[in-house]
């Protein structure tokens, strides 16, 4: 089989296997904060669940990406997506907030899984000039998730007491990924870690290229945390509403979904650096703009921008990553990544808080734009100009 032929043949059903394992979870945003306080949860156990997920998540990911390594990835896989589906059903069952925290703390423990596997097996079906839009392609799953399951989510939820619905929807959409992973070839999953070796995992993360890619992808999860917390504040300021802000939101999340596939292959023609560093800049610059700004199509137009700067940067650093590492290497540097983008907004968004309380929020915004700014000066430093070496990309064992 060739190597186009591969890739070609694995990307949909990575794409299906990744849509639908980060829709639940996506599902669950706009409704836990609700399903919570009819719990009984006061407002502090409230946030201690919804942040129970990322606190479990973030330093799973670190110890599964060698696991992952070690025996392969179609079988985490399998049971990461398992996991979650058990977990979602489970929710149906919570009488108490304790319960709903143990439920939601196992929740981000499964879901861990999944997105090192499945970036890990599209590096490995991936050759080097062809890693950007194989990564490209990938980034337009994790993309639309939240554009799906949070619309998912609001149908039901016409229905005031339709949280179980919405569990009962998510927990069945992952039993359809798990099926799509049943599907996946057994050898693409043997890698040639040997052992869960924590110094190893450092050794990987210390590569130059690494540490550029995971400066970068921290640096823009932290921005979504700013503006999460600073952006529904500053425009409801300006006489708007929670409407106004969707539109927002949804505008850069639709920019940034357009434009991931053609970043890929733009980092594909010219190399990793030149899209990173574009997009970094993009994100710096759109959102230093938005306390000076004031009408709705003025901040559409800046959610845009941040948007085109967002899918620059994921298909161009995760190419950068595969592209570093060697096979039995790649789950535990996707699983640092994946643990950096949970990281990025779980620190975000109570530091911007912090923060604007104590500088003012648009002070705020232009001091948590050095965070990627950092990034971009990394990415400049750290890593080579030009294309990637073009390799073999591993459609079989041993590889």
């Amino acid at each position: 089989m060739t190597n186009d032929a591969s890739l070609k043949g694995i990307l949909p059903l990575v794409f299906g296997i990744t849509f639908l394992g980060f829709i639940d979870t996506q599902m669950t945003v706009p409704i836990m904060r609700l399903y919570a306080d009819s719990l009984g949860a006061g407002v502090a156990v409230a946030g201690f669940i919804i942040g129970m997920y990322s606190i479990i998540n973030t330093p799973a990911n670190v110890v599964f990406g060698p696991i992952v390594d070690r025996f392969g990835r179609k079988i985490p896989l399998l049971l990461g997506l398992g996991g979650d589906a058990i977990c979602m059903f489970l929710y149906t069952l919570c009488g108490t907030s304790q319960q709903l925290l143990i439920v939601r703390g196992l929740h981000g423990l499964a879901g861990a899984v999944l997105g090192l596997a499945t970036a890990s097996i599209i590096a490995d079906y991936s050759p080097g000039g062809r890693r950007g839009r194989g990564m490209g392609f990938y980034a337009i799953a994790m993309g639309l998730a939240p554009l799906v399951g949070m619309g998912i989510c609001g149908l039901i939820m016409r229905d005031p007491g339709g949280f179980n619905r919405v569990f009962y929807t998510g927990s069945a959409l992952l039993v359809v990924g798990a099926v799509l992973a049943f599907l996946l070839p057994r050898s693409e999953a043997k890698g040639k870690a040997e052992s869960l070796d924590f110094k190893r995992i450092g050794v990987i993360a210390a590569k130059k290229p690494n540490i550029a890619s995971y400066a970068a992808v921290f640096s823009q999860w932290f921005m979504m945390g700013v503006i999460t917390v600073l952006l529904p504040a500053y425009m409801v300021g300006l006489g708007m509403t929670g409407f106004h802000v969707a539109m927002v939101m949804v505008a850069t999340t639709a920019a940034c979904v357009a434009v991931n596939y053609p970043a890929g292959l733009w980092a594909d023609r010219v190399g990793r650096k030149i899209p990173s560093v574009m997009g970094l800049a993009l994100l710096v610059i759109s959102i230093n703009f938005i306390p000076v700004v004031t009408g709705l199509g003025q901040l559409v137009g800046l959610g845009i921008l941040q948007g085109v700067g967002m899918g620059c940067i994921l298909p161009s650093v995760l190419a950068l990553i595969s592209d570093n590492t060697e096979r039995g290497e790649r789950g535990t540097a996707m699983g640092i990544f994946q643990a950096l983008i949970t990281l990025g907004v779980a620190v975000g968004a109570p530091l911007t808080g912090a923060l604007a309380g104590k500088v003012g929020s648009s002070l705020a915004i232009h001091l948590c734009t050095l965070v990627p700014f950092a990034a971009m000066i990394a990415v400049m430093v750290l890593v080579e100009a030009g294309l990637p070496q073009r390799e073999a990309a591993v459609g079989g064992e041993g590889g």
